[in-house]
């Protein structure tokens, strides 16, 4: 979660770009969120989220798939 003290640790240099109120665990009945993508703070300013979501998928994994899209900013 983004209040814990390791994620407070990693926002120092990092942007989470996933949402992180889309929960990812467990697969079959997700309650929480416990997966991030991130990017370096110095080059968040160059990126734009496109797209974001969890994908339903309960067979691959424990855990539900995260995808980020990013573009360039113009």
């Amino acid at each position: 979660m983004p209040t814990e003290k390791p994620q407070q640790e990693l926002a120092k240099d990092f942007i989470i770009l996933n949402d992180t109120t889309a929960h990812t665990y467990p697969a079959d009945r997700p309650d929480v969120t416990i997966d991030y993508i991130y990017i370096d703070r110095k080059n968040g300013k160059r990126y734009k989220v496109v797209e974001r979501k969890v994908i339903n998928d309960t067979v691959a994994s424990d855990h539900r798939p995260v995808q980020v899209i990013v573009a360039p900013k113009k």
